[in-house]
């Protein structure tokens, strides 16, 4: 599935979507609907999910550096703060996200 279908199909922007992809949100702050969603739409469990949203943040994929020392990724953000900040999702889908933000992955699976 592309990663703009998915968003489409979890009501989460580009930009958001984007982030979780690349683990650039702490685990620990994302709803455990949205874990099941993504587990329902990719046909896996909430486990592999859960444990690949866990993994340390990627970096950019093709993105060429030239630099003398390694890259490394951003620092990680609560999932409220994404959603917050996303410019590229309608306030009703906003608004159900933020409401939505109990359980956590960091209250157990």
């Amino acid at each position: 599935m592309e990663l703009r279908e998915l968003a489409r199909a979890l009501g989460l922007g580009l930009a958001a979507t984007r982030k979780l992809d690349q683990r650039m949100i702490v685990a620990a702050t994302i709803p455990q609907e949205l874990v099941r969603r993504i587990a329902g739409l990719l046909e896996i469990g909430t486990d592999q999910v859960a444990a690949y949203l866990r993994m340390p943040p990627t970096l950019a994929a093709a993105a060429d550096y030239h630099a003398d020392r390694p890259p490394r990724a951003s620092a990680q953000e609560s999932f409220q703060a994404v959603v917050r900040a996303s410019t590229d999702m309608p306030p009703e889908q906003r608004d159900y996200w933020l409401a939505a933000l109990g359980p956590t992955l960091g209250e157990g699976d």
